[in-house]
């Protein structure tokens, strides 16, 4: 059943299918092809037997084992905005260049016939994002319009022709258009172009959604980097840059924390220079003015006592005056990048350590958007809070360290005081000698302590060297575009063009409740047909006459042979034509009927039962009397039977409407009429009213020998059928046949049509 209905929309198919691929192959036409570019580069620590700045500061021998990478950092550093910007900076993307033909505008990269430059750093967004329109009229003058910002030829303060090479202001940007050695003035004057200045944000965005970093397998140092493109050149270069992007980053990060300590030390050292000069000066001066013996040996353990307490000192100063530089740093909020991590100055803190990392780490981070002009970005402010957090837990932990380096450093005073005491005992001025040779030697310690420190950072940053290179420079990895795919672009044009024809068939028939097919009828119902009657295409009531040869006057023909076949050893055949609902053409079928028995010789009446309302039939016989008459008493048999103009058909008319029908046709005068039209004639079609309206049909049914129900297609309810098979299995109906009215001939794969009635030949399915 679902078969015929998708043959008979066999065009609908077609026709969607032909559509659909047509759009496939403009699809693939026009769509701009998208290439797949690769790269790989190595990620991996400095060789486990190279030496650190730890290793220097703390004196350390011996080969350490690189820690073992985090892939998904490294993937997300290399995935995060700030770093694709970077790359950005130093690629000429910043504009982009088209050509444009009757239905497609495609992007040029390569051999250029013109350029566009600006001052990156005062350029605002009302140039950015929107297309500018682009024609040379020669080599020296081009037009140019921007219809997002009303820069066009109607617009009269904005003059479209300008000269090549001279600057143009655009809403306040000046922007300068020359061309290149490759414009040809042939091939490019006259041509429309494009040209799109993007926003930073724009085209960093975008090249982030069109990277894909595959997560490396068997614990491989290798990363596969791709990029999504529409020429493969671009994204050669993009990659190319982007990698080696990651490896400047990968060596400054190494020389960071040598160059930041190698500042610090600097700024020490120059504070110490001035203390240490002056007191050489007090010293020569105290030389000068003053004779003094060597210390005795009281003294001298004395002094070598309080150089010891100094030497812990002169530490203790070191580490006093970072906390507070970091502390000062905070404070101001300046160089927060740029912070010196503890451990390169020999203070041995973990988490201290780990705080400044973290900081110096967001916050170069949180730079990146800023100089891209991203301050409003969600990714930025959630940066800023993490930063405040961690500054405010660090200011915590540096002031608990001065806390206690001043305690150290206090208790270490306590104990001066008692050597100081005791050299106190010697003369005047050898004491006063001995506290400036003390304030000397113990700047000159903290002094000689920073220049080791100077010359190990700068041996660390001379040496420094990293593992990260690239394996595999950037390649066209597809060849052939990945997008869009032409056969599967065709593969899915063949299954729409397929599918939604199938879905609306589908569809149509689920939704509908109408009888639609002769296969509707045999599985919703037990009862036979008896036959299909096809469509009338005109207005006559007749559909059968001596010489009619169309297709609806055939059908009845065999259906007159099926009743033949079916009143074999019979007298006569009592038909009762009914429906289960009124304009289902129950009447057309009594006329025709009862014609096409009478045109085979067959004596056959015509009685018009249905006592409710005038039906079409009562229409056709005009007769004033009928059966409601003679059931009423008023005439006899004779006096209802009227001839036609077919001497072997005869009609017996409704007659007055009764106002009580049903027990009219209960009245023992119907008997008698039907066992005298037996006698007389070979059929007795009976027209009624509607089976399941009224009580009428069931009464009739009595005396019948066949009841004809018709259905009509796409008309009569499916459920109207089934519930009248209902009364066909309970036996509350009998001797039942079903006639599937109004189907189009062309349904039929069998026709008898050979002629029409105006004997034109016509093609048989």
């Amino acid at each position: 059943m679902l078969l015929k209905r998708l043959l008979a929309h066999k065009y609908l198919f077609l026709v969607s299918v032909l559509l659909f691929l047509t759009g496939g192959y403009f699809h693939n036409l026009y769509t701009p092809p998208v290439y797949m570019v690769k790269s790989s580069v190595l990620v991996k620590e400095a060789d486990p037997g190279q030496t650190d700045m730890a290793h220097i500061l703390y004196e350390k021998q011996g080969s350490v084992e690189a820690p073992p990478k985090n892939m998904a950092d490294e993937i997300a550093i290399l995935k995060s905005y700030p770093f694709i910007y970077r790359t950005m900076r130093t690629l000429n993307f910043r504009v982009s260049y088209y050509t444009k033909d009757r239905l497609t505008t495609r992007e040029m990269y390569e051999k250029l016939p013109f350029r566009v430059s600006f001052i990156d750093s005062t350029l605002t967004n009302t140039v950015t994002g929107s297309p500018f329109q682009i024609t040379f009229i020669d080599k020296n003058y081009y037009t140019l319009e921007n219809e997002g910002y009303q820069l066009t030829k109607e617009n009269p303060q904005w003059k479209t022709q300008h000269k090549v090479g001279e600057t143009v202001t655009v809403n306040g940007n000046p922007i300068l258009v020359e061309v290149t050695p490759d414009f040809d003035p042939a091939q490019h004057a006259r041509k429309p172009f494009e040209f799109i200045i993007h926003d930073w944000s724009d085209l960093v965005m975008s090249a982030k959604a069109n990277v894909s970093i595959l997560f490396p397998e068997n614990e491989s140092s290798v990363l596969d980097i791709y990029y999504e493109t529409s020429i493969p050149q671009k994204g050669i270069d993009f990659l190319n840059a982007y990698t080696q992007q990651y490896i400047d980053y990968k060596y400054e990060n190494k020389n960071k924390a040598a160059t930041q300590t190698l500042d610090f030390i600097d700024e020490q050292l120059t504070a110490f220079r001035s203390t240490l000069t002056q007191i050489e000066k007090q010293k020569e001066a105290f030389k000068a003015e003053n004779t003094y013996s060597e210390a005795n040996s009281m003294t001298d353990r004395g002094l070598t006592a309080l150089s010891e307490l100094e030497n812990s000192k002169a530490a203790l100063i070191v580490s006093e005056r970072y906390y507070n530089s970091i502390l000062e740093s905070l404070r101001s909020e300046r160089n927060l990048d740029r912070l010196v991590v503890p451990s390169s100055i020999g203070i041995n803190d973990p988490l201290l350590n780990n705080l400044i990392n973290q900081l110096v780490e967001l916050q170069i981070e949180r730079n990146s958007f800023s100089s891209g002009g991203q301050t409003k970005n969600p990714v930025y402010q959630e940066l800023t809070i993490k930063i405040n957090n961690i500054k405010r837990t660090l200011r915590e932990n540096l002031n608990s360290l001065l806390a206690s380096n001043r305690i150290q450093i206090n208790q270490i005073n306590s104990r001066s005081r008692t050597f100081q005491e005791s050299v106190n005992q010697v003369p005047k001025a050898e004491r006063q000698f001995v506290n400036i040779d003390r304030l000397y030697t113990l700047n000159s310690t903290i002094y000689q302590l920073l220049l080791q420190k100077k010359v190990e950072a700068g041996i660390i940053k001379a040496s420094a060297t990293i593992q990260n290179r690239v394996i595999e420079p950037a390649y066209n990895e597809s060849g052939a575009p990945i997008q869009p795919k032409k056969t599967n672009t065709y593969i899915l044009a063949l299954l729409l063009g397929l599918g939604l024809p199938f879905a609306f068939v589908w569809l149509k028939g689920a939704l509908n409740n109408k009888i639609v097919s002769k296969d509707d009828v045999m599985s919703l119902t037990s009862m036979p047909v008896l036959g299909t009657i096809y469509h009338n295409t005109t207005s006559s009531p007749y559909a059968i006459t001596t010489n009619s040869r169309t297709a609806i006057s055939e059908s009845f023909r065999v259906l007159r042979s099926t009743l033949n076949s079916m009143s074999v050893n019979k007298s006569s055949q009592v038909l009762l034509v009914t429906s289960t609902s009124s304009g289902e053409g129950k009447t057309f079928n009594s006329i025709n009927i009862a014609s096409s028995l009478a045109l085979a010789r067959k004596k056959t009446i015509l009685l018009n039962l249905d006592l409710r309302i005038y039906s079409q039939l009562h229409k056709l016989m005009k007769q004033e009397v009928g059966m409601s008459s003679y059931l009423n008493g008023d005439v006899a048999i004779k006096d209802i039977i009227f001839p036609t103009d077919n001497p072997m058909l005869d009609t017996i008319a409704t007659g007055p409407l009764p106002n009580n029908p049903a027990e009219l046709i209960l009245d023992d005068r119907f008997p008698l009429l039907i066992n005298h039209l037996r006698d007389n004639y070979d059929y007795i079609i009976i027209d009624s009213p509607p089976l399941g309206i009224v009580s009428d049909p069931f009464i009739i049914a009595r005396y019948t020998d066949l009841n004809i129900l018709v259905i009509r297609q796409n008309y009569t309810p499916k459920d109207k059928l089934v519930e009248l098979d209902s009364m066909y299995q309970e036996g509350r109906i009998r001797n039942v046949g079903i006639i599937l009215n109004d189907v189009p001939a062309s349904n039929d794969k069998y026709q008898y049509g050979y002629f029409s009635e105006d004997k034109k030949k016509v093609k048989a399915l």
